[in-house]
């Protein structure tokens, strides 16, 4: 080698290692980087993902364990897990039946994670105008509790006891840097000694009356750690409200999950036609369809849900091709007048993105328009759809068996959600509403249907005039209780029943057990 030749690869060598780095080796730098954070990363996803797997597994044999010895007689409901009949024969007294008939519960809140956080109802008002509706249920639920006549304010004369938190609106105030973590806040972890201070009988059930609606959510929030606090203190007969039975979000078996209704959010101007309705008897829902919905017309729009294919079998975007292509078979009809956000098409069915999202008005009105509304997958069994069209009285047309606890082809257990069973529907109000009597449409059938197979009409066209009226006689008896309120969840005094509704389907389930 020359000197010139050594000279000239030194200085190349060098120039690597200057203040501006040659472009091959920061490029092979940055990949070598990404590649490990990427690694770690799926490393961290898994173990958390299995962590849930041993937990819920843990939780549910426990659970289920307690349950099949107070079954089979061998502990009592009555008093502490430890008391043992003499034999399995004997009778079990109902804790569940108070003296003079009517169940009492006590509410237990600390008002560092409740009323002290909306002290300032501007912050908490701001954050629940923004947030995702279902976050508002935990303050809708507390105060509608609040006002419900089986409410005692003296705990030694409660049969069960009820546990309120904001938990959501906590975080945004207290931790707001905590929520994309799966970590509770040293914040949220210093109201366990405030909660566990009041509980005063662990023999007796207790609720939790804190839904959320996604396992990061659930776990960041603190409902995984409020319900480890409760059964570190004894209590044993322990149950949750949830959006679904998913034990995932609320950390509990399905068995001992409540289904309630989704949050549709509701203005002033829908309170007053509410009024007017009842006061003139004359409902929107009971309507004759001549009068304010099309015949036969068919509504549903919704997000593609990417990810329900992988985690849940949920084809949304092929279930939505099959029905547009069957509606190409139908008429095109005249725009009432009376609905001017009517297209002329008679099935309205369509999936849109982030930036194309239909305003919640016209979302609303289409639903009071429409005959019947589709009730699609997503990326577990439950959506906000079914209780909207519960609301807006649009008779509710299930595609795919999920809603009933089952999982059926092409439906297959995936991330983030269990499959209950038709023992533990997803289904809300199940003692009060005959479910039965509303339509189910194969979802595998739909998605092998052809465009000269138009089956959808023709189950359509079985539901007469008078049938489609009986189903709405059902839908208006049980619509407020799938309101939790009108206006603002903080301020507001108008309240629907949910709260009611929800209290009684606990009292049924808690009496299966």
């Amino acid at each position: 080698m020359t000197k010139n030749e050594f000279s000239s690869r030194s200085s190349k060598l060098v120039s690597c290692f200057q203040p501006r780095p040659c472009p091959k080796l920061l490029k092979l730098i940055l990949v070598a980087i990404g590649v490990v954070m990427l690694t770690y990363l799926k490393i961290g996803v898994y173990l958390h993902q299995y962590h849930d797997y041993l937990m819920y597994e843990e939780e549910t044999m426990a659970m289920e364990q307690i349950t099949s010895m107070i079954a089979a007689g061998n502990i009592t409901k009555t008093g502490n897990i430890s008391i043992q009949n003499p034999s399995s024969n004997a009778t079990i007294r109902s804790p569940f039946t108070a003296k003079n008939g009517t169940l009492k519960f006590f509410i237990i809140r600390v008002p560092e994670a409740t009323t002290d956080l909306v002290t300032d109802s501007s912050k908490a008002s701001s954050y629940y105008r923004k947030a995702l509706n279902e976050e508002s249920a935990e303050i809708w639920l507390h105060r509608g509790f609040e006002r419900l006549p089986q409410r005692t304010l003296d705990p030694t004369k409660a049969d069960v006891f009820v546990v309120a938190g904001y938990l959501h609106l906590f975080q945004s105030l207290r931790a707001p840097k905590k929520r994309k973590t799966n970590f509770i806040s040293q914040e949220w972890q210093q109201l366990i000694p405030l909660y566990e201070s009041q509980i005063s009988d662990p023999t007796k059930p207790h609720i939790l009356l804190i839904p959320t609606w996604n396992p990061q959510v659930s776990r960041s929030i603190g409902v995984h750690g409020m319900v480890k606090m409760l059964k570190n203190a004894k209590v044993a007969d322990l149950w949750s409200v949830g959006f679904e039975r998913n034990p995932k979000w609320q950390h509990l078996p399905p068995s001992r999950i409540v289904p309630i209704p989704y949050v549709v959010s509701l203005d002033d101007d829908e309170e007053a036609e509410e009024e007017r309705s009842v006061v003139n008897n004359t409902s929107t829902i009971l309507r004759e369809t001549s009068q304010s919905r099309i015949d036969h017309s068919l509504f549903y729009v919704g997000d593609a849900r990417k990810n329900a294919q992988a985690w849940a079998g949920c084809y949304r975007e092929e279930l939505v091709s099959s029905i547009q292509q069957q509606q190409r078979q139908l008429p095109t009809i005249q725009p009432p007048r009376y609905n001017d956000t009517f297209s002329g098409d008679l099935w309205n069915v369509q999936l849109l993105g982030k930036r194309d999202r239909m305003e919640q008005s016209v979302y609303n009105m289409l639903m009071k328009s429409s005959d019947w509304c589709l009730v699609l997958c997503g990326d577990t069994p439950t959506s906000r759809t079914l209780t909207s069209s519960m609301v807006f009285g649009c008779l509710p047309l299930r595609v795919g068996s999920r809603l009933r606890g089952l999982c059926e082809e092409p439906c297959h257990p995936g991330f983030g959600w269990t499959v209950t069973g038709k023992a533990n529907p997803h289904l809300p109000f199940v003692e009060t509403i005959d479910w039965k009597a509303f339509p189910e449409i194969n979802e595998g059938q739909l998605l092998n249907s052809s465009q000269q197979d138009n089956f959808l009409m023709r189950l359509l066209q079985r539901y007469d005039a008078a049938e489609k009226k009986r189903l709405r006689g059902i839908l208006q008896q049980v619509r407020r209780g799938w309101i939790y309120g009108w206006g603002d969840p903080v301020t507001s005094t108008r309240f629907g029943d949910a709260s009611k509704f929800i209290w009684d389907s606990w009292v049924v389930a808690s009496q299966k057990v």
